[in-house]
This record gives C-alpha cells, sequence and structure tokens, in this order.
C-alpha cells in the first residue's frame, strides 16, 4: 500500500490514471475519517468514563486508527459498556 501512495504511476493495472488514483485515494481517506468520527462520538458517549481515559483513546485512535480503531470495536466498547452499567 505505501508504494502505491508514493509511487501511483507503476500500478497501471489497479489504477489506469492519476486521476483515478487521486480519487480512489480521497474516498479512502474520506471513509477514515467518518470511520473516526464514529468511534470517537461512541467513545465519548460513555457517561461513567473517566475524562482523562476518554482523552487517551481519542488519542491513541487518531494516531494509530487502522489497529486501534479495531481494538476499540472489538474488546474497548464491551469493556466500557460494562463500566456503564
Amino acid at each position: 500500500m505505501i508504494s502505491i501512495i508514493f509511487f501511483p504511476l507503476k500500478f497501471n493495472s489497479f489504477v489506469p490514471s492519476i486521476e483515478t488514483y487521486h480519487l480512489q485515494l480521497g474516498t479512502i481517506q474520506i471513509m477514515i475519517f467518518v470511520q473516526l468520527v464514529i468511534l470517537i462520538k461512541k467513545l465519548w458517549s460513555f457517561k461513567n468514563l473517566e475524562k482523562s481515559r476518554k482523552w487517551d483513546w481519542t488519542w491513541i485512535l487518531i494516531a494509530f486508527n487502522l489497529v486501534t480503531s479495531l481494538v476499540f470495536i472489538w474488546k474497548k466498547v464491551e469493556e466500557f459498556e460494562k463500566i456503564k452499567k
């Protein structure tokens, strides 16, 4: 994936033109941003969670979105919902 970002002209079979490449890259970035907004809204909806923990998870989600979004969805939401009750 990194080579596609830095060297888009080498992958003509995936991306026939640079305009298509920019469209695909923009679409992926918009989807990541929407996912990030939804997860942060979900995180801040937990009322019984300390504010410092919410801020920690907010920054972790922003910095390491690819990995931590899955960890957050699979493990932490359930853990935070138990704290909520």
